[in-house]
């Protein structure tokens, strides 16, 4: 039978936005919550009718040749544990995409996710303008906010992902208070990644989401607070050069991020970045895009003398680590999900299945630039959530027969 209460899924859902901010070493609260949400399905009897959707074959091939490829992997441990990691991505999603029967239960666990997602804000919110620091936060002192995330990057990355809920809201309050507060954070982050990911995703709101009547008026609204932008420094004495730093700081950032002229080797934040991809795509090639295994990547850093040994290019990772066919089945699986979602919210009759599939759509497309900046982002678990919930979405949509 199917699982009927949506409190445990709810539980489920809050357990793995929190991931390690509600943890004990490496275990953490989502663990105990999965374990029992499995305990309550075998006692329910529930197991034997978890149909796997076709949606998640290709993620289950994956994860098996992840597995499989600790037979040739550099480190058999750090293979298992990158394995372990798709593997817990695999049960998030095949959880969410087998145990939403229905709208109405759909929209109880998006209203937790939503939750959840906002108390994120508020904590990341108190640690830019007060002293307070969640326990999993590495950093004991000034404003950078880490939110449940431990890493600003992952952070900035999450709420790239989370704020095409606020941006397609209809409540004005949450619309534009979660939004400005999310963009916020991203600026207080200053991850240059996140913040080509957050114009990305901007862009493709504007041109591909946004009805034609109200691109009209945004383009109205962003050019009276570019006019106020540079008027009222001159009679208030408000700095407009920071807001100028930051965007030429992130192109000129991106310009040398992708350039083949300068030099590749360890040094600043760009250039190490540059020295990881190199040796990356090195890898590969050396490798006849085979790929070096299941947590190879960490290894290869390591042996060539680089201090950061994680890839901080996702998708680079994921084909370094399992090849051109394995990573590149991942990378297309994950886009094919974000452009389904797409045709759901552009056909779907139902508002509510129009709310979250241009939601998650969006927020996918716009955290796949995000990725990149953020040293991996296998294990955030947020991106999981946000998978299985598309697919539930795109199950829902097709059941109840809402597209055009």
């Amino acid at each position: 039978m199917k699982i009927k209460n949506s409190s445990m899924l709810s539980l489920f859902v809050i357990s793995a936005f929190l991931s390690l901010a509600v943890s004990h070493g490496p275990f953490y609260l989502f663990h105990a919550v999965a374990i029992l949400y499995v305990l309550l399905l075998i006692l329910r009897g529930g197991t034997h009718e978890i149909k796997l959707s076709r949606l998640a074959l290709p993620l289950l091939f994956v994860v098996v040749f992840s597995f499989f490829s600790t037979i040739w992997a550099p480190n058999a441990v750090n293979a298992l544990r990158y394995s372990t990691y798709l593997l817990i991505g695999f049960v998030i999603f095949v959880t969410l995409s087998s145990n939403i029967p229905s709208i109405d239960i759909l929209n109880k666990i998006f209203r937790s996710f939503l939750i959840i997602s906002s108390l994120d804000i508020f904590v990341s919110l108190l640690e830019i303008f007060t002293s307070f620091r969640p326990p999993v936060s590495p950093y004991s002192e000034g404003f950078v906010p880490t939110g449940f995330h431990w890493n600003p990057n992952n952070l900035a990355a999450v709420m790239v992902l989370i704020l095409p809920f606020f941006l397609f809201s209809h409540k004005f309050a949450f619309k534009y208070i979660g939004s400005i507060a999310i963009v916020m954070i991203i600026f207080a982050i200053d991850s240059r990644g996140n913040l080509l990911a957050l114009a990305f995703l901007l862009l493709l709101w504007f041109f591909f989401y946004m009805k034609s009547k109200k691109r009209i008026r945004v383009t109205m609204a962003f050019c009276l607070c570019v006019f106020g932008l540079i008027v009222l420094p001159e009679f208030k004495g408000v700095p407009i050069n920071i807001l100028e730093s930051k965007i030429s700081g992130t192109i000129h950032s991106f310009s040398r991020y992708v350039s083949f002229s300068s030099q590749v080797g360890p040094g600043d934040s760009i250039s190490t970045r540059r020295f990881l991809i190199y040796n990356g795509i090195k890898a590969l090639k050396d490798t006849f895009g085979w790929g070096l295994g299941a947590g190879g990547d960490q290894i290869l850093q390591g042996s060539l003398g680089s201090e950061i040994t994680s890839m901080h290019a996702f998708w680079l990772e994921i084909l370094v680590n399992l090849g051109i066919s394995v990573g590149g089945i991942f990378i297309l699986w994950y886009f094919y999900i974000a452009f389904r979602l797409f045709y759901v919210f552009k056909k779907s009759r139902l508002p509510s299945l129009r709310y979250y599939s241009g939601s998650l759509s969006l927020g996918l497309l716009g955290f796949s630039v995000g990725a990149m900046s953020a040293s991996s982002v296998i294990y955030v678990l947020p991106m999981w959530l946000a998978l299985g919930l598309g697919c539930a979405t795109i199950k829902l949509a097709k059941k109840n027969g809402s597209l055009e």
